[in-house]
């Protein structure tokens, strides 16, 4: 059985709660991210990328709230060569907003 339990228009999210017939259940996150994909991408191409990467903090990424969270759950968040690697993988190159390598 699955109902939602939240949903937040402002942040695109919704939660569902799942439950089994053995009395098993989860809360299952989810978040539609079309929208941080295309501002990404947007800033992405508005980006010079001769231009400097600059003596400190460099905007390199969107990251949806949901992809966060679990990132964080991975101890990624709090590994900066693991969030440098993740930054860097093809398959969250939709997130990033710079070119380059991080």
């Amino acid at each position: 059985m699955k109902r939602i339990l939240s949903a937040n228009p402002a942040t695109r999210t919704v939660e569902y709660f799942h439950a089994a017939g053995d009395g098993q259940w989860h809360i299952e996150k989810v978040q539609d991210v079309e929208g941080i994909a295309e501002a990404a991408k947007a800033r992405f191409n508005n980006t010079d990328e001769r231009a400097k990467w600059g003596n400190g903090m460099t905007h390199v990424a969107t990251i949806p709230n949901v992809v966060y969270w679990q990132l964080e759950k991975q101890g990624i968040t709090r590994d900066a060569k693991a969030f440098k690697r993740w930054l860097n993988e093809r398959d969250n190159r939709v997130f990033r907003t710079r070119p380059g390598r991080v």
